[in-house]
C-alpha cells in the first residue's frame, strides 16, 4: 500500500500526496487519496537533487 500524508504549506494550503515505488502504481494511489480522473495533478518522478532548497522546504511535510 502506498505512503499517504498531507502537505501543509507556510500560507496555510494543504495538499494530499502519496509516495509510491512504481509508475504502475500511480492510478491506485490517486484512487486512494481521493483524486478520481479527470482530475489535474503533479507527479513528481525520480530524485530532487537540483530542487530549490526554499521549494523543498515548502513540501516537506
Amino acid at each position: 500500500m502506498p505512503a499517504t500524508l498531507r502537505i501543509t504549506f507556510s500560507n496555510g494550503g494543504r495538499a494530499p500526496a502519496v509516495h509510491v515505488a512504481a509508475v504502475n502504481d500511480l492510478p491506485t494511489a490517486l484512487q486512494e487519496i481521493g483524486l478520481e480522473p479527470p482530475r489535474r495533478v503533479l507527479v513528481l518522478v525520480g530524485g530532487a537533487g537540483k530542487l530549490a532548497a526554499d521549494v523543498a522546504t515548502e513540501l516537506h511535510p
